[in-house]
This record gives C-alpha cells, sequence and structure tokens, in this order.
C-alpha cells in the first residue's frame, strides 16, 4: 500500500518531496471528486446495474493501463501477456 510516507522515503533526501507529495496527495482527492461525479453521471444515464458493470471494466482497463506503463510493471506482467503459441515455438526451437 503506498503512503505519502512510502512516496517521501523514495524520494532522494530532501529534494522533491513536496512536489511528489503534491501530485500523490491531488490523485488523492481527483479521485474522491471524479469518482462520484463519473458514477453520478454513467447511473443517471444506463441505470445502476450498468454502472457498476461499466466502472468494474474502467477499473480493469485503468489497472493495466496504469501498470503497463512503468519498465517494472511491464516486467513483471509480460509472462502473463504472453502468447501461448509463441512461447511453445521457443520451446521447440530451442530443445531441437
Amino acid at each position: 500500500m503506498t503512503t505519502a510516507a512510502t512516496i517521501a522515503d523514495i524520494r532522494r533526501e530532501g529534494r522533491d518531496i513536496g512536489l511528489s507529495s503534491g501530485v500523490y496527495n491531488a490523485g488523492l482527492d481527483l479521485g474522491s471528486i471524479v469518482g462520484p461525479v463519473a458514477g453520478g453521471l454513467v447511473s443517471t444515464a444506463l441505470g445502476i446495474p450498468t454502472m457498476f458493470q461499466v466502472l468494474a471494466i474502467a477499473s480493469v482497463v485503468l489497472y493495466f493501463g496504469v501498470s503497463l506503463s512503468s519498465p517494472k510493471g511491464r516486467a513483471t506482467l509480460a509472462p502473463v501477456l504472453r502468447l501461448r503459441g509463441t512461447s511453445g515455438a521457443r520451446r521447440e526451437t530451442q530443445e531441437t
């Protein structure tokens, strides 16, 4: 779990801590503002059951979008995202 203290720890000693903390806290504040507004608009337009489906799909898409935006995230998800056909062909060529 990420906290403001973790953000401050990963920054170099005394450098850009204010900026990093500000960006982190802005993300928390924006989520608190945009989330209910988006949920209200979708539920008004499509209904409450559809709202939960749309927001669940959007959450999964955003998760993978954020995860794949960093090199460490891409390296972590690479084994999951590989196609079985490609990995099987690689194994056959390595064995022969």
